[in-house]
Order: structure tokens, then sequence, then C-alpha cells
């Protein structure tokens, strides 16, 4: 296990355990090898990301709303679509994407659909790679991409623009951690970034509780540029969600026995057993299924417990993400939405991965 004081921060590792760890990447330090390097991981993970959808290249074909709504409605409606809700909020980025693909024939269109999702999903690997977090050491880094593009049972957020948003909510989470921008240009990423993750889903709402949590506590400029980016597009996220009615109303389909099913089942049963056999044990109405979840989920948690069982991170700020995303919990958990389908308890997977992968990352680098 690693152990680290708060001098990490600053880059100071005070002690290795070798067992653990036994390898060392150097930074790059020239402007050349620094290209170079990033080159190199976005290859190695597009590749890693291919070999587990291949069909997005070689077969490529709209996924779900991809074809659906954000191309159809870019081809019949133009840049009107931009302001068209859809499920209550507004899509902007991958309504983007499909006015991107119209420059091209219509028989590419789902290949460069598909090839965008895939940047956008790369895209938080370089952020963390870089000069941004040279505070954590290059090997766990590297680690950290690593399981964030090996995370098991995610085929749906793979390479489509639908779930784009889950990559770009991430990549905004690590833009508010990372250190000040010391140019122009980075500061210019900063802030697209969080204006695009503002007005694509609501994922803007808890970003703006950390953001606040790390201008409370740093006291800098820099928080408050982030905020005056992000706050405008939730604004109007929270308008369209009250006021678009886009959404239709349903019985809640959201609570804790589902919740507990998710994290049991889709997290760390199929972590394990894999995705087709969780697929057999459910849609073969397996007895007590919900107690095998549970024992999953507790078995899981208490390794992860015993693994990691290190104080929280030093980094104030964090302790504002919980704090700010517990209300979104329990407005999922109690809110009227729409029931979740028939073929599983796996539509708010995505975003439990993606905060799962995020906080391993942090916690495995930060003491």
């Amino acid at each position: 296990m690693l152990i680290f004081d708060s001098s990490v921060l600053e880059g100071e590792v005070i002690g290795v355990n070798q067992s653990v760890i036994t390898w060392q990447f150097p930074e790059p330090v020239t402007r050349l090898s620094r290209i170079a390097f990033h080159l190199g991981a976005f290859a190695i993970a597009f590749l890693i990301l291919f070999s587990r959808r291949p069909d997005a290249v070689l077969y490529a074909q709209f996924y779900a709303e991809d074809g659906t709504y954000w191309f159809a409605d870019a081809y019949n409606h133009g840049w009107q679509c931009l302001a068209m809700p859809e499920a209550g909020y507004l899509h902007t980025v991958p309504r983007l994407v499909a006015l991107f693909t119209l420059l091209f024939p219509f028989a590419l269109a789902p290949l460069v659909m598909n090839l965008v999702a895939f940047f956008f999903q790369i895209l938080p690997i370089n952020y963390f790679l870089s000069s941004r977090f040279n505070s954590i050491p290059l090997n766990l880094r590297i680690l950290g991409s690593l399981l964030y593009v090996a995370i098991p049972n995610s085929f749906e957020i793979h390479a489509n623009a639908t779930n784009i948003q889950w990559h770009l909510a991430l990549l905004a989470a690590l833009v508010i951690l990372a250190k000040p921008p010391q140019s122009r240009a980075w500061l210019s990423f900063d802030l697209i970034i969080l204006a695009l993750v503002s007005i694509d889903s609501p994922l803007g709402i808890p970003l703006v509780a950390l953001i606040a949590g790390a201008w409370w506590f740093r006291r800098d400029n820099h928080a408050r540029f982030q905020l005056l980016a992000l706050i405008p597009g939730t604004a109007l996220e929270v308008i369209v969600l009250l006021l678009s009615h886009s959404r239709r109303d349903a019985e809640n389909g959201a609570n804790l026995t589902r919740l507990a099913s998710i994290l049991g089942e889709q997290v760390f049963m199929s972590s394990i057993l894999g995705v087709r056999t969780g697929m057999q044990f459910y849609y073969g109405h397996m007895r007590y299924l919900l107690a095998f979840e549970l024992v999953a989920l507790l078995s899981a948690w208490q390794s992860l417990h015993t693994r990691c069982s290190m104080p929280p991170p030093n980094s104030s700020c964090l302790s504002c993400f919980p704090l700010g995303s517990s209300p979104w919990l329990f407005a999922i958990l109690w809110l009227p939405s729409n029931p979740p389908p028939d073929n599983g308890s796996c539509c708010a997977f995505p975003a439990l991965a993606i905060a799962t992968i995020f906080f391993l990352m942090l916690s495995f680098s930060l003491r």
C-alpha cells in the first residue's frame, strides 16, 4: 500500500511499499517528449477501447438516441435542434456531434459519431496524465487510467454519443480538482469543458457544489472563474428541467432495493462472474437474486475497506462532493421519473461506474 502525507500534493513521496508498486515511469520533460507521451497514451487507450467495441469502428451504426434523435433532429432541423430538450434536459454535445456528422456522407455518419465519442471517452485520460496532476506519481495515474478503460460491465458507455455526458462529467471533475492552470491555453480549456458539461446534462448541479467547496477552502480567483463558467449553463438546465415538460410523467422506478441491485450485480457480481452470467441470473429469474446481490455488495465493500484502510484524501474540497451530491441522489430516488426498462436495472449504472472509477483514481493516489 502507498503511504503518503499531505506533502504528496507538493510531489514529495514519504514512503512506498515496493511489494505493491515496483515500477516507476519518469515524467516527460521536454515539449516533444510530452507530445509523444500523450499521443502514445491516446493510441493505447483507443486500442483497448477498440478491442472492447470493434464493431463501433468496423461495423459502425447508430446507438440508441444517436440516430433516433441526435442525427435525425440535426438533419431535419439544423441548428434549431440545440434548443430541443429530450428526456427533460438539453443534450448539447451529442447534438453538436450530430451536426458535425452532416459534413460527411450519410454512410459515414455513424462511424464519425462513434470516433468522436471515442475522443471524449479518452480525453480524461490525457488530462489526468498531464502536468496538472503531477503531484500524483505518474505510475499511479497510469494505473488509474487503465482501470478507467478496463472497467467491466460498461458496454453502454463505450463509443456512443448518447453517453458522452458521463465522460465529460468525469473530465469536468478532474478540471475542478486539478492544479490551477499556469497558461491561458489551460485556462481556456478548463472553462470550455465546464461550460460544455453545464449545458449537456444536469450533472453540472453536483459539480457546482464541488467548485463551491474548492473556492471556500482555497479562496482563489480560479474557482470563481470556474463557477462563472458552470453556473449559467447549469441554471439553464434547471429551468429546462422544470418548465420543458419533455420528460413524461411516470411512476417512480428508483428505490433502495434497485440501488442495492445495481451495486451488487452490475458493479461487483458482474465484475467477477461476467456480464453474460449476470444477465442469465436476471433473465432466468434466479431465486434469492437480491440476497446474492447484497452479499456481493457487502463482500466487495469489506474487501475495499480492508484494502484501502487509509484516511481520506487531504483535499478538503473532496468532502463537499458527497455533501452536494446527496440531495441529487435523494432526488433520483424519490422524484417521479421514468421507470427502468424491463430488461434490467442498469439505467443508473453509467453514473455509478464513472463516479466509482473517479474516486478510485484519487483514493489510490492521495492520502
